[in-house]
């Protein structure tokens, strides 16, 4: 019996809280155009902030595999960015699948340009999504970046 219990719980550590923990941290589009309080309050104080130049504040933020820059001034959030790296394509196929969704519905227009590569708009933010296969690790690697446009 107590193997099965540590099968079912490998499993689960395993394959759900790796994908459902970091499902969140590529969707840093959502940040465009809100102030750095909104992204502290999301993801906790940052590795590091550089605050040198009053225009272009920029958070790091590091968590297992993913790296997420956050760059705002005055005004709020304009550019965002996050990468981050799975073992598995299904993994990182599954995890694009749902930012694409996701972000359909909530306004944005997908321009497919290849089986790797996503635009994404919505007024006043542009997106690109890539996914591609590292050929040196073996990982897949998804990166995100968004910007505010004047569109």
């Amino acid at each position: 019996m107590k193997i099965f219990y540590f099968f079912i719980s490998f499993f689960l550590i395993h394959f759900f809280i790796p994908v459902s923990c970091f499902a969140q941290d590529i969707n840093v589009h959502n940040y465009i155009g809100k102030s750095q309080s909104d992204v502290i309050k999301k993801y906790g104080k940052p590795v590091h902030q550089d605050n040198s130049n009053p225009s272009m504040l920029c958070m790091f933020y590091k968590s297992g595999s993913n790296n997420m820059i956050f760059v705002s001034n005055a005004e709020g959030i304009y550019q965002s960015e996050s990468s981050s790296s799975y073992n598995r394509e299904e993994d990182a196929r599954s995890l694009v699948d749902s930012f694409i969704s996701g972000s359909v519905s909530n306004g944005y227009m997908v321009d497919t340009v290849t089986t790797g590569d996503f635009h994404l708009k919505k007024t006043g933010v542009k997106v690109d999504l890539q996914i591609s296969e590292n050929k040196l690790s073996k990982k897949f690697d998804i990166r995100v970046k968004a910007n505010r446009s004047a569109e």
